[in-house]
């Protein structure tokens, strides 16, 4: 009956460390059918089996909060170990992973935050917020790092629950600043700098800093930016927390490009894309790409970097981080259309076409004025002549209109 606590399935390591069933025992549950493995080697209970087998835990209650201790233990440590993976060259691996236990997860956090459980939340948290900020479910966990911060400000203060409180106050600020609530994500910054600079929470101040900084700049407060990310900055690096350090170093280039200092700018956010590629973030690396285009356009480096090159080769990225960037957004839904020709597609060879060449061919009529701003027909939409059949393949004119990410 212990098994009935998972939810989504589970896997052996699981199944031994919280429901202490071994592999002879799963083997025989699944040749009576009570159990079923994929193909994965996952295992999981048909939904009447396992509402049956909860009812007959729940009468022991001692048995039943001994197995859901368990069960929250090692799914919380279970997420606190992809921290850091999330920010690496690992963070699609570490995703995966993680959606795979999705709602385990959902459950042990649940359970953690109602018991109280605030040694371990207190490793998860950053990998939670990391997590869902990655997957986009942005919503689900402002709502479940709600319930935490909710639940920790009705118990008594001390440092521990000061130490947790700000830094998921800084996840939750995260996940604001990543929905566009610029306003109500720098409130929660500058509540949690507060707590956390009391009981001297230098790794986690480090992430309140830079962001509250990358924030201020939007309103036009560039010095004071300047100097909460120059501070998170030292804090980030006595931590060893370079995805960190490269953010700040980063946003400082950014803002000293907006105060028209291109060139310093210009070094430092290569110098911060430098550390995100040693790190082999792919999200990060794609975002700080996009950014670097304005300050290269204000340098007048259209075709050639600052080292003379011919091509701009520091700011393009590798094949490598293109391949990944291309799985990333498959995942995400979107699928090349294979129908319509690519840019480079003409063969070698093959000479341009000449004014001769259209000689006799009648005027192409002049688009009606009224029709200049309609909007793009989905890629779809042209294949299946029908626009609801179309939002189910995903395939949009607009590389940037992607479906939402769905975990299942």
């Amino acid at each position: 009956s212990r098994l009935s606590i998972f939810r989504g399935g589970f896997d052996r390591a699981a199944a031994q460390t919280v429901a202490g069933a071994t592999l002879p025992m799963l083997s025989s549950l699944v040749s009576k059918s009570l159990v079923r493995r994929n193909e994965e080697g996952r295992y999981d209970l048909h939904e009447v089996i396992r509402q049956y087998a909860w009812n007959h835990l729940d009468e022991d209650e001692a048995r039943c909060v001994e197995t859901c201790s368990r069960h929250c233990e090692f799914y919380l440590r279970f997420a606190a170990e992809h921290e850091r993976k999330l920010k690496s060259v690992a963070q699609q691996d570490s995703a995966q992973a993680m959606t795979r236990e999705l709602d385990n997860l959902r459950a042990a956090w649940a359970w953690g935050v109602k018991h109280g459980k605030v040694e371990w939340i207190q490793k998860s948290v950053r990998a939670f917020g990391w997590y869902f900020e990655v997957a986009g479910l942005i919503h689900e966990d402002i709502e479940q790092l709600e319930l935490l911060v909710s639940a920790l400000k009705e118990k008594p203060r001390d440092a521990l629950t000061d130490r947790i409180l700000g830094t998921a106050l800084v996840q939750q600020g995260l996940l604001y600043f990543r929905s566009g609530q610029f306003p109500r994500a720098q409130r929660l910054y500058n509540e949690a700098i507060a707590l956390l600079r009391a009981v001297n929470e230098r790794a986690v101040l480090a992430d309140a800093l830079i962001f509250g900084g990358t924030i201020q700049h939007l309103s036009g407060a560039y010095l004071e930016s300047k100097r909460m990310i120059a501070e998170g900055l030292i804090y980030a690096r006595e931590s060893n927390e370079r995805w960190f350090a490269a953010y700040g170093v980063y946003n400082l280039g950014h803002v000293d490009s907006i105060l028209g200092d291109y060139q310093n700018g210009y070094d430092q956010m290569q110098a911060g894309l430098k550390l995100w590629r040693e790190l082999g973030d792919p999200h990060s690396i794609s975002l700080g790409l996009n950014f670097l285009v304005e300050t290269q356009v204000a340098l007048g480096r259209h075709d050639r970097d600052s080292r003379g090159g011919s091509t701009q080769r520091s700011a393009r990225p590798s094949r490598k981080e293109s391949r990944n960037l291309r799985r990333r957004l498959q995942r995400l839904g979107h699928r090349p259309d294979h129908d319509l020709p690519r840019r480079d597609a003409s063969p070698r060879g093959r000479r341009r076409p000449s004014q001769n060449d259209f000689a006799g061919l009648p005027a192409p009529r002049a688009r009606h004025p009224l029709r200049t701003a309609d909007p793009p027909i989905p890629r779809g939409t042209r294949l299946f002549g029908n626009p609801r059949q179309s939002r189910h393949c995903g395939w949009l004119a607009d590389p940037h209109h992607f479906p939402p990410f769905s975990p299942a």
